[in-house]
Parts: structure tokens; sequence; C-alpha cells
């Protein structure tokens, strides 16, 4: 099980330093949707004023690492950075539209190895420090020279710092530390350098320049997530210990930042116990003209002027909070969402819809038997996923065929390639029989290992009662969620003591490449699958900016994929917002609606937006 939204997927990160993009889909009504959802903000904040609740309490279903932007690996960090910073955008559809919020247009070289971005010239922090294009200058490097965190994807998407003909040093990024977040003159003209990752054209204009070969299709969904383009205040960073090489400014891993250019601010964090998002009193955007393109469903203000995040791990105590209202909204365990729902009717799950994480099971394929593809085809012929998807998930997943998901870039729901494999046990004891094992006999036990107290545990016992039903022994191996994390990046795949079979979760992160992290062994896959033809096709995904010929390569990726059998896709999440990844789907008080429908793009990266949330009555 993954609690945090990227631990195992960032556990890849961390060994070979990438990432995954899918783009997905929305539709090309939903700007003139968000549209008109803006203009709610200011009837809500009047309803407010007239009794409704002042403060919204939450339980996340754990602390965050940290609430450095940039550093930020798991779902609670990202959610509340994603409430008090704003990205240069936010995606609009899958045709790779997007809603302008501190950018205001940008345009890229015929390449696509390079772009220009215009800034807004009104943006301000919460503590009235401006928003500039030396503001974004020193987010980007700080990035380069920590690589930490999300951190970590700029070094394939950008020059690095000090390579490459860039000038750029350590000292340099830390002399920009004024109140008005300018340089002087020699930083400027170090800043103007043409040959760097990051160059100055004017206070409000800069040129990014990718690595090469870049990633040049996808590089503007990368930005719209957030992370590291969230823009942290550099004076409000240097007054507070400033940048570090390789390593994580010590203050903002403890207390957060209540700077921000969002529509809330952390006004308390106490790390593993909570924190207190409140009204960013001194936000840039509460007074946009409708006429403004930035006016948009993201920018609108703060509906409630409170929020407070419980940071509960213990999934029963989450459950007892929501039915006791003592919260307002809870992270549920898929296995108690049945019993929450019928316990309370003033209790209800928004339709969301697809969510942005998939579970699965990862198989080693170097190892024996594993290394046998009649043996690995046996193996899902033997599962039955929908006895999973009905019983473990509590009917809050879908059948999904990975490695992109339903309603994301390159799904083909009409191809007979995405079609979920079927029950078939009979098929699985033939298939045992060819691979020379009749019935299972001379096949040694397979290890597989899970996380204790998981809902993935119960999925691993399914899978191993239906698995001895065709002759394969399974030999359960339960493991804390660190100690499986150690695992998967300790060794090699054909080694006595690894686990041959692992279950996890995963969410989708939008940067470079889509397929490439879960299922090659070259970009992260723990279960160690490598096939030359599949390489091949993943590059030629990855560097081609032709969006016709990457939704081809997807089904023919796919289908590859499935013949090889070196995963097992369980489900695909539905309603359920990153914060629950690894957990369940969000419930909520009745009294408690979000309008935040139609755009999983944002939520499956950073969690809620609160300005989406409001009351309609005071819950009891």
């Amino acid at each position: 099980m993954i609690t945090n939204r990227r631990a195992i997927t960032r556990t890849a990160l961390a060994i070979v330093v990438v990432v995954i993009i899918v783009l997905a889909g929305v539709g090309v009504g939903v700007y003139s949707y968000f549209q008109q959802q803006s203009s709610a903000s200011s009837l809500t904040t009047a309803m407010t004023s007239t009794g409704l609740p002042q403060a919204l309490t939450v339980d996340l279903k754990g602390s965050p690492d940290t609430l450095d932007p940039a550093m930020s690996f798991s779902g609670e960090g990202d959610e509340i950075n994603g409430n008090v910073f704003l990205a240069p955008f936010y995606f609009a559809n899958s045709t790779a539209k997007f809603f302008p919020i501190t950018a205001r247009s940008w345009t890229a070289s015929p390449d696509g190895c390079s772009y220009t971005f215009n800034w807004r010239n009104d943006v301000y922090y919460s503590n009235g420090d401006p928003f500039n294009a030396y503001v974004v200058w020193w987010n980007i490097y700080r990035a380069l020279y920590t690589q930490l965190g999300s951190a970590a994807q700029v070094s394939l998407t950008l020059k690095p710092a000090g390579v490459g003909g860039d000038t750029v040093t350590l000292g340099d990024v830390n002399s920009l530390n004024n109140p008005t977040n300018t340089p002087n003159n020699t930083l400027l003209s170090i800043m103007q350098n043409q040959n760097n990752a990051v160059v100055i054209l004017n206070s409000t204009a800069t040129t990014l320049n990718l690595s090469s070969p870049c990633f040049a299709s996808n590089f503007l969904g990368l930005m719209a997530i957030g992370g590291i383009f969230f823009f942290m205040d550099p004076y409000f960073v240097e007054q507070h210990g400033g940048v570090f090489a390789g390593a994580a400014n010590p203050y903002f891993t403890v207390h957060g930042s209540d700077v921000g250019d969002g529509p809330y601010v952390v006004q308390t964090y106490v790390p593993d116990e909570y924190a207190i998002l409140v009204a960013n009193p001194h936000y840039w955007a509460q007074n946009l003209s409708p006429s403004d393109p930035g006016y948009n469903y993201f920018t609108r203000p703060a509906r409630i002027p409170e929020v407070v995040l419980n940071f509960k791990t213990d999934e029963l105590t989450r459950a007892l909070d929501i039915g006791s209202n003592r919260v307002q909204e809870a992270v549920i365990q898929f296995p108690d969402v049945k019993n929450v729902l019928e316990g309370d009717k003033n209790l209800y799950i928004p339709n969301w819809g697809p969510g942005g994480t998939m579970e699965f099971i990862g198989l080693d394929s170097l190892r024996p038997p594993l290394n046998n593809v009649l043996v690995r085809r046996a193996i899902i012929d033997a599962i039955n996923l929908t006895a999973i998807q009905d019983s473990v998930y509590n009917g809050y997943a879908e059948p999904v065929v990975g490695p992109a998901m339903h309603g994301f870039f390159g799904y083909n729901e009409s191809s007979p390639v995405f079609a979920p494999p079927t029950y078939n046990p009979t098929e699985a004891k033939q298939l045992l029989a060819e691979a020379g094992y009749p019935n299972g006999v001379g096949l040694r036990p397979l290890n597989f290992l899970v996380v204790s107290g998981s809902y993935l545990l119960r999925a691993g016992q399914l899978i191993a009662a239906q698995l001895a039903e065709v002759g394969i022994t399974i030999n359960m191996q339960v493991a804390t969620e660190a100690s499986q994390i150690a695992i998967a990046q300790s060794c090699c795949g054909n080694v006595t003591g690894y686990p041959d079979i692992q279950a996890a979760g995963f969410a989708y992160y939008p940067d470079m490449f889509a397929p490439a992290s879960i299922i090659d062994m070259r970009f992260g896959a723990w279960f160690f699958f490598d096939n030359a033809t599949i390489d091949n096709l993943i590059d030629e995904y990855i560097y081609s900016s032709n969006q016709t010929l990457r939704y081809q390569l997807v089904t023919e990726i796919t289908m590859l994929v499935k013949q090889q059998a070196p995963v097992i896709w369980l489900a695909q999440d539905i309603d359920l917002p990153q914060t629950g990844n690894g957990v369940g789907p969000v419930v909520l008080n009745k009294c408690l609606v979000s309008d935040f429908v139609g755009n999983p793009y944002y939520w499956v990266f950073n969690g809620i937006p609160y300005t989406s949330v409001s009351w309609v009555c005071s819950p009891s």
C-alpha cells in the first residue's frame, strides 16, 4: 500500500531521478464552467457571515513530509502547498489548454526546447513582497541546486546549474536577498546570460531552456501541477536560512510558509499533529475583474475563513471523527466506507469521477519462475479482479489496463487492447502445464510483499487463495511501508530473498513521459521488467512532439505490456483526491459542498482546493 501519494513512485525517482506524465482529459466546456463557478465566491462569503460555520475541520491520513513545495513528496504536503501557492497556470483540458494564473502568456521555440513566459506585474505575496521574473529565476535555480523532492524533476528538463555553459552558482542564488526581489547589476548580468537554463528578459519575462534532447511535449504539463513551480518568496526564504546545495531548508521543513501568493496561508503548523490554514488577508487576486484573463475558478478567494487539518494515521479514528461531527471531512479507508456511510446518513462522497491513482501488483520478471511469461500469464488468468474490486475497494474502483488510465491521455476505451483480462482458472492451469508446472508441481512458493494494516493486505490474501486453486503457493510477507520502500530500492531482481510479487498504489505525475516508470526497469520499475522493443517505444513517446503519434504509442505499449504480463492491474480509484491515495475516498458532511468537478488534473496532484468548498448549512 502507498499511504503517501508518490511514495513508491518517488522511490523509483530517488533511484533514477525519473518521474511520469500522463495528461488527463476534461472536456472543452471546462473553461466556461469554471468561469461561471467563479461568481459563487461573493455569495458564499456573505452566507458565511450570516451564521454558517467559520471553520472547516478535516482529518487527513498522515502528516506532510515537508511544507516546502519544492521538496514535498506527500499528498498532505502537496494539498497544503496547493492552497498556499499558485502555479503559473492550470490545466483546462486534454488538448493542453491552460488557465493563466501568474503567467499571462507563453510561447515555445520551433523545436519546443525553450519557452518564454510573460508574467503578471500585479501579483504579490501575503507579506507584500512582489512576484516577478526574478522570483521565477530564483525558484528554479533553487530547485536545480537542492535536487530534493519534486525539485529532482528539473534536472531532467532544464540545463543543470553550473553545467554545459550555465554560469549560475549557489552564491548567486542566495544573493537575491531583498524585499523588492530585484537583483543588483552583477546578478542581473548573470540572469541575462543566454547560455543559462533560465534567462531573464525583463522584470516580467523569462525564457526557460530545456535540456537536449528535450521533453518538449509535456513541459507545460509539468509546470501546471506546481511542485517547484509553486514559486516561493525568495526574500522570505533567504531571511530564514536561504538555499542549500543538496539539502532542504530546515525552517520550512518544520514551520512551513505563512507567506504565499495563494488564497490561504499557513497560520499554524505542528508536524505530526495539525495545521491551520486561514484566508490570505492580502490576496492579490481577490479583486480581479471578470474580464481579466486571470479571473477563473482557481484564483477565487477563500470561501471558508479557516481550515483545520488534523494528521491522523489511524483509520478508525478518522471514521469515528467524521461520524461524530468532530470533523466535517475525512479520508476513509476503502473497507470502512460502507459502514461509515450507512452509520450516518449525513455523510456522503462527492461524485468526482475517475481518479489519478492506480492499484497494481508487480511481478519480478527477472527471477525464476516469474521470468517465464507463461507463469506470469497464468497468475493473471487465475485472479478474479472483479471480486477484488468489489470486496477490497467497496466499489470505489473500476477495471483498468495500464499503464495509462481512464480519462487520461492515450487511454482508448473502445480498443480491445484496453479490455481487462477475464478470470479463467482453466486457462491458468493450461499455461502452467505448458510452462512445465502441471497443477503447480515443481513450482516453488512465491513471496508476496504487502504493507501491514493496508487494504492491499486484504487484496493479497484474496489473490493467495485464488492462486492456490490452480496450484500456486504464496508466502505472504507483511512489512511496514518504510520497510517495503527500503526493500524496493535495495537490490536487483534476481536475488534470493527479494520478493517475487509486490502490491502497490501509484499516482500519475505529469512531467515528461507516461508509462515508463512503472513498466520499465530503466525508469524505475521495482519488479525489474525489461524489454528492448518496449524501451524503444517509450523513448519514441518521450521525445516526440507529435500528439497523434504519442496517442498511438500508448496503445502499442499497452498491448506489448499486456502480452508480456509483468504486472497485474487491480483497479483505478474513483472519487479519490490524491490525499486519499492508498487509503480511500474523502467523505464529507452533507452541509459541506464542493463544486470542484470536471478537472481531475488538479486534485490528482494537489488535493482539494479549499476555495471549492463551502457551507450550505450548519452540521449537527
